[in-house]
């Protein structure tokens, strides 16, 4: 009994002793002590997975032999900032990074804004703003740019060889400068990064050879440059300019009706003969029986060949089909649509888009169902007849398909009654179009063309 008392007694005494003073140094997981633990971080491995914790590397001591002291601790020290976190804005406008970063900024806004006038025309305006906003380099190349496009050649000469064995102009520019005097040979070839600038004198190149091209008779030529210059435009760091889009595609269809539009246009295809009793229907069927891979309508046929779509067809007449992919862009921003047969542009359309709250939906479709002259329903309601002022959809309707899905959406292509509202947000998602474009578009874009509708 003694020894149990004494036993008990001491072990009293070693819980108590243990309480009053506890170790500095408790065990961890794996035996670290709690100052190595502190040390332990996490390891991502490369499959995303939490690897196993490893010991961080220790920091330098410091030269007085004093214990490192951690981000944080003692008096006015600061914390460490969390991996991730956003420096605080005392932080971002003291740092020579975010304020290179604003003034980068704010240089390429003044570029775009210079860039914007020269590509539409604007030179006196574009000259303006080079020399108020553009470094001193920079602003002698767009000087020099628009005298050669002006004739002021010799103005223009002199200020290219300063450009030339200037080391502040890029080198794409200096080929636009020296394009422009005819010193080098033109279109240059493509680049990956284009500045706004650049992209505006080769616009301005682009459309000053077409017309040069469309009045020496070099229809396909001309076709080529100025679609290109729309497509440039679309993709342009500026807001597109309906003016400038207007007189290009004015261009592009003189240009087209004597090429893509015209049975001597240079363009691949494939002949037809027409046999007796042929109708473009069957003639359409006999084509797609023997390339189904075609996307053809009896509208492009026609008006590949320079026809009417009830022309009379004469028994041994040959018939041009194209055999290049057919596909439109719509692009949402600019209010614009191009229609391609293979890269080439060859219609272009102001069309209007979805209002707010109702915008045009994005994406890739297909050509669906074609009506003329048609109904208009809201779902749940009964249809609209055709002629009804309550039916907004014009002398046209082309729907819009999602690729492999057997119906159409409730988007597709339609005329207007209000042709005021074209190049505006007022549609219930819909592009609307002018009747008589629309009724083109009807007849050109066969069933199951590509649809690409962007921001």
């Amino acid at each position: 009994m003694r020894i149990l008392v004494v036993l008990i007694l001491s072990g009293a005494a070693v819980w108590a002793f243990l309480k009053l003073f506890p170790s500095t140094q408790a065990a961890g997981p794996e035996g670290l002590g709690a100052g190595a633990q502190a040390a332990v971080v996490g390891v991502e491995d490369p499959g995303g997975n939490r690897a196993r914790p490893t010991r961080a590397a220790p920091g330098p001591a410091p030269a007085d032999g004093r214990p490192p002291r951690s981000e944080g601790s003692g008096t006015g020290g600061q914390m460490r900032a969390r991996e991730g976190a956003a420096p605080r804005l005392d932080q971002v406008e003291s740092s020579p990074f975010s304020r290179a970063s604003v003034e980068a900024a704010e240089a390429a806004s003044r570029e775009v804004e210079v860039a914007a006038a020269l590509a539409h025309g604007a030179d006196q305006r574009a000259l303006q703003l080079a020399s108020s906003q553009l470094d001193a380099a920079s602003a002698n190349a767009v000087r020099a740019f628009t005298e050669a496009l002006g004739g002021e050649r010799a103005a223009a000469e002199q200020r290219a060889l300063a450009i030339a064995e200037s080391g502040a102009v890029p080198s794409r520019m200096k080929q636009l400068v020296a394009a422009s005097l005819g010193a080098v040979a033109f279109p240059l070839p493509d680049a990956a990064d284009v500045s706004p600038l650049e992209r505006a004198m080769d616009m301005r190149l682009h459309a000053a050879a077409a017309e040069h091209a469309l009045d020496a008779g070099r229809y396909g030529e001309a076709s080529v440059l100025i679609g290109r210059v729309l497509q440039m435009e679309l993709d342009a760091e500026w807001d597109p300019s309906v003016q400038s889009l207007t007189e290009w595609s004015n261009t592009l269809h003189a240009a087209e009706r004597r090429h893509r539009w015209d049975p001597q246009g240079d363009w691949e295809s494939i002949d037809v003969q027409v046999r007796q009793g042929d109708s473009l229907v069957a003639i359409r069927k006999r084509v797609l029986a023997d390339h189904p891979d075609l996307h053809l309508s009896t509208g492009l046929i026609a008006r590949s060949n320079g026809m009417e779509f009830d022309d009379y067809l004469r028994e041994g007449q040959t018939l041009r089909i194209p055999v290049e992919p057919v596909s439109v862009l719509v692009d949402v921003g600019a209010r614009w649509m191009l229609y391609f047969i293979g890269n080439e542009v060859v219609e272009s359309f102001h069309v209007g888009v979805g209002r707010e709250g109702a915008e045009t939906i994005l994406g890739t479709f297909e050509a669906g169902q074609k009506i003329p002259e048609p109904p208009w329903w809201r779902r749940g309601q009964e249809p609209v007849p055709y002629g009804d002022p309550k039916n907004p959809l014009g002398t046209r309707w082309i729907g819009w398909r999602v690729p492999g899905e057997a119906d159409d959406t409730s988007y597709g292509f339609h005329g207007t009654w209000e042709p005021q509202s074209i190049g505006t947000a007022s549609s219930e998602g819909c592009v609307r179009m002018v009747n008589d474009r629309v009724e083109l578009l009807f007849e050109i874009l066969p069933m199951g063309a590509e649809i690409l509708v962007r921001p």
